[in-house]
Formats: C-alpha cells, sequence, structure tokens
C-alpha cells in the first residue's frame, strides 16, 4: 500500500497572507480595457452607444484597478486566512474581517491564482486576484501547493 505524501507542520494552517499591490495586475487591467476602448472604434453603433460603452468600460477600469489591482478601495482584501479548521476569512482594507467560503470556479496555476469567494449576505462572490507580486512568494507558494494537495477534500 503506498502511503500519500502529508504537508510538513510548516506548511499546514493557519495561513496567512498579506496582500499588496500588483504593478503587473496594474498592467494587464489598463491593456485590456483600452484594447476594449480602441475596439468599440470598429463597432456599427449609434455614437451614443458608443460614448455609453466607453464610459462604461472607463468606470470598470478605475474599479478594477482600485479594488484588485492598488487595494486602495476600502472594500479591497488586503489580506486573506485560512484556518485549521479549513475556514476562510478575508479582511478587508478598512479592518473588516469577514468568513467566506471558497468557490468551485477558482483557478490555481504558478502564475495566477484567482480565488472566488461567497460572502454570507452578498449576492456577488468576492474575487481576489494574485499574481506573483502582490504577495509574499514563499505564502504565495505555500497557498498554491496547499490548495492543489486539499482540492479534493476541500469541496465534498
Amino acid at each position: 500500500m503506498q502511503k500519500l505524501p502529508v504537508l510538513s507542520k510548516k506548511y499546514a494552517s493557519p495561513l496567512q497572507l498579506e496582500l499588496y499591490s500588483s504593478r503587473l495586475l496594474f498592467i494587464a487591467l489598463v491593456f485590456s480595457h483600452l484594447l476594449a476602448i480602441v475596439a468599440l472604434y470598429f463597432v456599427a453603433l449609434p455614437l451614443i452607444a458608443l460614448l455609453a460603452l466607453a464610459m462604461f468600460a472607463l468606470f470598470s477600469a478605475v474599479r478594477a484597478i482600485v479594488l484588485h489591482a492598488l487595494r486602495k478601495s476600502a472594500n479591497a482584501v488586503v489580506k486573506l486566512v485560512w484556518d485549521d479548521n479549513d475556514c476562510w476569512y478575508i479582511v478587508r482594507r478598512s479592518g473588516i474581517k469577514q468568513q467566506v467560503q471558497l468557490q468551485r470556479d477558482s483557478f490555481v496555476s504558478p502564475w495566477l491564482t484567482v480565488l472566488r469567494f461567497k460572502v454570507p449576505g452578498q449576492w456577488l462572490s468576492q474575487a481576489v486576484i494574485l499574481l506573483g507580486d502582490n504577495s509574499h512568494i514563499d505564502s504565495h507558494r505555500r497557498l498554491r501547493v496547499r490548495l492543489k494537495t486539499t482540492a479534493q477534500t476541500l469541496f465534498d
């Protein structure tokens, strides 16, 4: 009988991840929103509709940059905690700590991690975007390893 690997005590719970602003995410958000606005040039719509779509794209860019890339909004997540009981907590810039539930459609890869959380009392889920430059590299790696090794039991 083959024995399954066990995470060492160093990589066990609780896992805390401090989140910082991300230059890479800032660049990606600016580029993608500018590309969306440029694409409007090729769309055959009335001018008022094009202006409305351009304003929506600008609003989306500002909101995403402030919330996810710069983490300056009061609602921005600045800390993640995964405790011993597999409970998740997010801490917002405003100081509010909330218990949340990790959703199945979260995405984990070496260069990009998108964690989606269900926040009690909120209709929409809360996304946390992690790149290599917006958290401590060792904590980020530990999070990815732990998510991959516990993925089967996490959603049962």
